[in-house]
C-alpha cells in the first residue's frame, strides 16, 4: 500500500465517521424525513470564501465558519446552504483550526487566521491536502504554526521568521488560492528565512554548548585543585588565616594550572612541589625556598592579584614573611579575600553523582537517569510549565557534563530560557519519574501533527480502530 493511497484511505474513513455522526444526530433530532436546503454550488460557495477572505482577520471556529457563511450567503441572495461533504470540508478544517490556535503563542494568532480563508477555499475542494505531508499547503501551515508554537514559548519565537511569515500570509490573502503555485511560491518565500534562523539557531547552539564545555572543564580543575590540596594537607590542624589563604587564592592558582596543563603536566608537578612545601613551612616551621615564593607570586598574578598582594600571600605561605607583620593588614587582606570573585565560582555547583548514594531515590529516578545517560544528545523533552501559554514548554537536551553532572536544555533558538526546569540529571530523571517532563525524542510531532491526531480521536466512535500513531505515550523508561 502506497503513503498516498493510506492519506486517501484515512481521509475517506474520517468521512465516513461524519457521515454516521450526522446520520444519527438527524434521527435523534427528528429531522431526517425534513426536506433539505438547497444546496450552494462549488463556485457559489467559493464566491462566499472568497467574500469572507477580503473582509476582517479572524480564525473561526466550526460553527462561527457555519454562521459567517449562511450570513454572507444571504447577502450574495441565497438561502442555499453547504452540502454534506462541504459541510463536512468546513467542520474538519474548523475544528483543526481552534485545535491549532490552543497549540500556538497568543502573539502569532493573528498571523495563523490570515491563513484560514485561503486554505478553507482550498480544502472545500481538496480537502486531501492536509493528510499528505509532502503538499506545499499542509507544509505552509505546518511550518507557520510550528514555529509559532506555545511550548517554544516568547523567547523561542523568531522574530525575524515570524515577520517574514507576516508578509508572506498578507501576501497571500490578496491571491486567488486554487492554484497549486500559489502556495508553493509562498512555501518557497520562506525556505530562505527558515534555512536563516537554523543557522543562527546552530550557531547559538554551539557556543553555548562551548561555554558549558568551558565551565566544566573550570569546575573540573577546581575539584582537581581541592582533591590535591586536601591529600597534602591530610590531618594537619593549621591556624585559620593560613587556612584560608590555602582554600581560596592558592586553590584558584592550582585550578587554573589544572585547566591550562593539566593535572599530569610538569606545571601541575611543579605546583604540587610547592604545596608541600607549603605544607611544611606552615605546619614543621621549615620556610620554603626563595623558587616557591617566584611560583606562588607567578601563579596568583594569573588569577589577578596585585604584585603587592600576591607578595604577602606568598610570605605568609612560605614563612619567610615578616613575622611582624600587624593584624590590620592581615584583615585587609582578609577583606581583600572575601570580596573578591573566586575562579569560575557561579553559586550554581552540584555536587558530583549528588543523589547517587541515596537509598531513598526511588527506582524509577535511577532508571530513569540511566536511560539519559545512554541517550545521544539532542533528544526533545516536554515539561509541564502552568506560567506559559498551553502550559507546555519544550527543550532540547544538548549536553551533559560528565563530572559535573549538569545538563544544557536549550530552546528551539539555540537559547537557553529564562526559567530553567532542570539543572542537572538527577533533577531531570526526577520530573520524567514524576511525570512533569516527557521524553519526546530526536524528533518530536509538530504541532499540526498533534493537533490533527487530537481531531481525529475526537472523531472516533467508540470501539473503533485507532489511526495508526494517533494514541501511546512517549517517555515511559
Amino acid at each position: 500500500e502506497t503513503a498516498a493511497l493510506a492519506e486517501d484511505r484515512r481521509l475517506a474513513q474520517m468521512r465516513q465517521w461524519m457521515a454516521e455522526r450526522r446520520y444519527l444526530l438527524s434521527r435523534l433530532s427528528g429531522n431526517a424525513d425534513r426536506v433539505p436546503p438547497p444546496v450552494l454550488g462549488a463556485q457559489e460557495l467559493d464566491n462566499v470564501l472568497a467574500a469572507l477572505q477580503v473582509g476582517p482577520v479572524v480564525a473561526r471556529s466550526t460553527a462561527r465558519l457555519r454562521q459567517a457563511v449562511h450570513e454572507q450567503a444571504q447577502r450574495l441572495g441565497t438561502d442555499a446552504v453547504p452540502g454534506d461533504e462541504q459541510a463536512d470540508s468546513l467542520a474538519l478544517f474548523g475544528d483543526l483550526y481552534m485545535r491549532l490556535l490552543d497549540r500556538v503563542h497568543p502573539s502569532a494568532h493573528t498571523l495563523l487566521a490570515g491563513l484560514q480563508m485561503p486554505l478553507l477555499r482550498l480544502a472545500v475542494r481538496d480537502p486531501g491536502f492536509l493528510v499528505r505531508p509532502s503538499a506545499p499547503q499542509r507544509k505552509l501551515l505546518a511550518t507557520v504554526a510550528e514555529s509559532a508554537a506555545a511550548y517554544h514559548g516568547s523567547e523561542g519565537l523568531d522574530p525575524q521568521l515570524l515577520e517574514r511569515m507576516q508578509e508572506v500570509v498578507r501576501e497571500l490573502a490578496m491571491q486567488y488560492p486554487h492554484e497549486p503555485e500559489t502556495f508553493e511560491e509562498a512555501w518557497a518565500a520562506l525556505e530562505e528565512p527558515l534555512q536563516a534562523a537554523l543557522r543562527r539557531a546552530e550557531i547559538a547552539e554551539r557556543r553555548n554548548v562551548e561555554a558549558a564545555r568551558g565551565r566544566e572543564r573550570l569546575l573540573s580543575a577546581r575539584r582537581s585543585a581541592a582533591t590535591a590540596l586536601e591529600w597534602t594537607l591530610g590531618e594537619r590542624n593549621l591556624p585559620r588565616f593560613v587556612r584560608s589563604l590555602l582554600e581560596q587564592p592558592w586553590t584558584d592558582a592550582l585550578a587554573m594550572v589544572a585547566l591550562r596543563h593539566g593535572t599530569t603536566s610538569e606545571q601541575w608537578h611543579a605546583h604540587m612541589e610547592t604545596t608541600a612545601a607549603i605544607t611544611r613551612a606552615l605546619h614543621d616551621a621549615e620556610p620554603a625556598g626563595p623558587e616557591h615564593s617566584l611560583r606562588i607570586r607567578e601563579a596568583l598574578g594569573l588569577i589577578g592579584y596585585h604584585p603587592e598582594q600576591a607578595a604577602a600571600i606568598a610570605g605568609y605561605l612560605t614563612g619567610t614573611g615578616n613575622p611582624d607583620a600587624d593584624a590590620a593588614s592581615r584583615t585587609e587582606l582578609a577583606l581583600e579575600m572575601k570580596e573578591r570573585s573566586r575562579l569560575g565560582d557561579r553559586g550554581d555547583e552540584p555536587g558530583p553523582q549528588a543523589h547517587a548514594a541515596n537509598p531513598g531515590r526511588r527506582r524509577g529516578e535511577q532508571e530513569w537517569e540511566s536511560r539519559l545517560a545512554a541517550l545521544p544528545d539532542g533528544q526533545w523533552l516536554e515539561f509541564d510549565a502552568g506560567d506559559l501559554p498551553g502550559g507546555l514548554q519544550r527543550l532540547r537536551l544538548v549536553w551533559r557534563g560528565a563530572d559535573s553532572g549538569r545538563v544544557l536544555l536549550l530552546n528551539v533558538r539555540g537559547q537557553p530560557p529564562s526559567r530553567v526546569p532542570a539543572g542537572n540529571m538527577s533533577e531531570l530523571a526526577r520530573m520524567l519519574a514524576s511525570g512533569s517532563a516527557r521524553l519526546l525524542g530526536e524528533h518530536p510531532l509538530d504541532v499540526l501533527d498533534h493537533a490533527w491526531r487530537a481531531m481525529v480521536a475526537s472523531l472516533q466512535p467508540a470501539g473503533a480502530e485507532a489511526e495508526p500513531g494517533t494514541s501511546g505515550v512517549e517517555g515511559a523508561p
